[in-house]
């Protein structure tokens, strides 16, 4: 159901973009939509009792530049592409719109405004230096917490802008900041897992002041930039090993969380955009335990890859650090090892333990031999932060 402010929102845009195609985005229930390659129209008149604010939503999800396999299609965040979704490529770029939420806080971390009846428009073919990205053009209606709050806005002093996305508990946009902190999401598993669970949780914000914006006008936002909530991590086969009919037949995950914080550790009071965090210092662990003691994923192998999403994990402390028994044969013989979130120094793990961190890829690549019984690993990180921009290789 459209309601009376989506509906001129909806005129606003249908004007805005001209050929965006209306059939397809009341179709779709307004939860997301596609640039047609046609012209775009005049600037639209906006009411002169709204204040109407637009922004760049992007998600970093190009393959790493520096990777010695970045060639590979599947060497990047969104390997489960289909060209047919409209909400992203694949489960590391799915977004349903339906759960997108904005919320404007103040600086006492109290909220003042939401942005509502928000049309994402994607954006496609956009790439930058480094990566290629999921861009998304948006403009809401900022809606005040109360007519007090809107008669003196804007006070002079920095406001947040965030955005939730395939987020649990925000029906209803976090009235603080610190409840939006405390929000929390159950998932685990294969991409069919997360997508049935919602897709992985996204949180993105901005920092401004709102300096000359005006009823009647449109504003624009910088562009903002979403954290995923999750580690994607693949385990394969390396490709020496695959010519020699190598393929996995096991993997069993041990003492991984099955929950997670939806944002990470930040400072609202220091960081200004998504972009200033470092996620390695922005650690944001929810200790849990899946419902099934020690994943498994025998059902989907064997196969000479297997990709799975967790939440963030601090591996400190050795007696609960996460660890994946992993098997694999080639038809005639059968070999097994231990793949530690760990760096890695000639094939096998060292003591120096790496946390699970969000918005990261983790590659462990297994290398077997015929005439050798134990298994070699490398490891690959790539922090997807900057779309891959920062790889860490061991092995």
């Amino acid at each position: 159901m459209i309601t009376q402010g989506g509906e001129r929102m909806m005129k606003l845009w249908l004007r805005h973009i001209g050929t965006l195609l209306p059939v397809a985005l009341l179709c779709l229930g307004l939860s997301s939509c596609i640039y047609d390659d046609g012209d775009i129209a005049d600037e639209p008149d906006i009411p002169a009792d709204s204040y109407m604010v637009s922004f760049q939503l992007l998600l970093k999800s190009g393959s790493t530049q520096n990777h010695d396999a970045s060639s590979r299609a599947d060497d990047k965040w969104g390997d489960q592409d289909d060209p047919d979704r409209l909400e992203g490529d694949g489960t590391d770029n799915y977004i349903d719109f339906k759960t997108m939420r904005i919320g404007v806080y103040d600086a006492a971390g109290n909220l003042a405004a939401k942005v509502e009846d928000v049309l994402p428009v994607r954006i496609p073919g956009t790439a930058d230096a480094i990566s290629q990205s999921e861009r998304y053009e948006c403009i809401g209606e900022m809606k005040f917490v109360n007519e007090q709050i809107q008669k003196g806005f804007p006070n002079g002093n920095d406001y947040k802008v965030l955005v939730f996305l395939n987020t649990p508990g925000t029906v209803s946009v976090p009235a603080t900041l610190d409840a939006a902190n405390a929000l929390t999401f159950e998932r685990i598993g294969t991409n069919a897992d997360v997508e049935n669970a919602g897709g992985i949780p996204m949180w993105g914000f901005v920092t401004t002041a709102f300096t000359g914006i005006k009823a009647g006008e449109r504003y624009s936002l910088k562009d903002i930039y979403m954290l995923r909530a999750m580690a994607k991590v693949r385990i394969e086969i390396a490709e020496d090993s695959k010519k020699n009919n190598w393929t996995i037949t096991s993997v069993r995950v041990y003492n991984p969380n099955s929950k997670g914080y939806s944002l990470p550790a930040w400072n609202p009071l220091s960081d200004k955009a998504t972009t200033d965090l470092s996620l390695a210092n922005n650690l944001h662990v929810l200790d849990s335990e899946p419902d099934l003691d020690n994943p498994e994923f025998e059902k989907l192998l064997p196969k000479d890859a297997l990709i799975m999403y967790l939440p963030e994990k601090s591996n400190a402390k050795d007696a609960d650090k996460c660890t994946m028994d992993v098997t694999v044969s080639n038809g005639s013989s059968q070999k097994s090892g231990t793949i530690h979130f760990a760096k890695y120094d000639d094939g096998q793990p060292t003591n120096s333990l790496l946390n699970i961190i969000r918005n990261h890829y983790y590659t462990f690549t297994i290398e077997c031999k015929d005439n050798v019984n134990a298994l070699r690993f490398k490891v690959t990180i790539a922090d997807m932060q900057k779309g891959g921009e920062y790889v860490f290789e061991y092995e």
